[in-house]
């Protein structure tokens, strides 16, 4: 009896432990091993099991061929995240039949229903990667303690005021800004809404060139709903210059193509209800998608408005922390 008590034990603890730990792949090109391997090292003191799958830059890869890994590695691991690393022309989006550009396939290898986070680094060299490890290494440096700032255009006040009305009545310190307090404020979460492009959130009047001197927010987490202003192709757009230029910015998640702005903006509600301290951001947007797809609506919007969306930085990062003497509330 006593050897079957230990026996049961030792299985309840190790089906504990594969409950609790946290997988992830990343996948690169071998040119990127060096960066990779510190950067793998550094997220596995954190306790996230990290996969490393180089991608040998004399075989192009094709979407499918991603796909392919990804469902590799989830049959051995069940996999929470998978992190792309590297510029798209080495690790490419799917195409839909409209052209548009995606990684959502990327998240149902098995096609059966969101199984994992996927996010994406585009880097397109060495010393970007070594950047965006020092700014994960410091992480928790932070005076914000979770405080969101919204900015939308004129015409979509009732959306900030709807995300305003859910962050407040949970304790989170929410401000509905102006172009012109862009650096006065320090948050965790940065919300824009409005117009876009890739070169510009055009109601802010934010672009390329004047990011520096004008966006002086610096915050860890990026909600951008405006279309394109998560695109991935072009070195010198927008969320590039945000991404690896700005000294605390770990994520970003926004649209990739032409999204459909009510859509979007709803899709967004469901994101920011699942902002709270000590959640991977992977988690919040995973559980913000299952939310958004039982939540009713033309099924086709919701797809086309999922497929558009997409994740940059590591989905395995925890955004914040509750502070252990104020909580949430500042």
């Amino acid at each position: 009896m006593r050897f079957r008590s230990l026996l049961l034990l030792a299985c309840f603890s190790f089906s504990t432990f594969s409950l609790l730990s946290q997988e992830m792949l990343i996948l690169y090109p071998d040119t990127m091993e060096a960066a990779i391997k510190s950067y793998a090292d550094l997220r596995s003191q954190s306790g996230i099991y990290v996969r490393l799958s180089p991608l040998g830059s004399s075989h192009p890869t094709g979407s499918h061929d991603i796909l392919r890994l990804i469902r590799e590695a989830n049959d051995s691991l069940a996999l929470d995240y998978v992190l792309l690393v590297g510029p798209p022309a080495i690790l490419p989006p799917f195409r839909n039949a409209l052209g548009s550009l995606s990684d959502y396939p990327y998240s149902l290898p098995d096609s059966t229903g969101p199984r994992m986070a996927v996010g994406r680094l585009p880097s397109i060299n060495r010393m970007q990667l070594i950047h965006y490890t020092k700014r994960v290494a410091t992480i928790g440096v932070s005076t914000s303690r979770g405080k969101v700032c919204i900015l939308p255009a004129t015409i979509d006040r009732s959306h900030a005021a709807d995300y305003c009305h859910d962050l407040s009545l949970r304790g989170i310190n929410t401000k509905i800004i102006s172009s012109s307090e862009l650096g006065k404020d320090s948050c965790e979460l940065f919300i824009y809404i409005g117009q876009g492009s890739s070169q510009a959130w055009l109601d802010a009047g934010i672009n390329v060139q004047n990011a520096d001197s004008l966006f002086r927010v610096s915050p860890s987490v990026i909600l951008s709903i405006a279309c394109s202003t998560a695109n991935i192709l072009g070195s010198r757009s927008l969320p590039m210059k945000l991404m690896f230029d700005h000294k605390k910015l770990l994520n970003l998640i926004g649209c990739m193509g032409n999204c459909l702005l009510e859509e979007s903006a709803r899709l967004g509600l469901y994101i920011v209800a699942q902002w709270q301290a000590g959640k991977p951001i992977g988690k919040i947007w995973k559980e913000a998608e299952r939310s958004y797809l039982h939540s009713g609506g033309d099924l086709e919007r919701m797809q086309h408005t999922l497929g558009e969306f997409i994740l940059w930085g590591d989905p395995s990062l925890i955004p914040f922390k509750k502070n252990p003497d104020h909580g949430q509330r500042k």
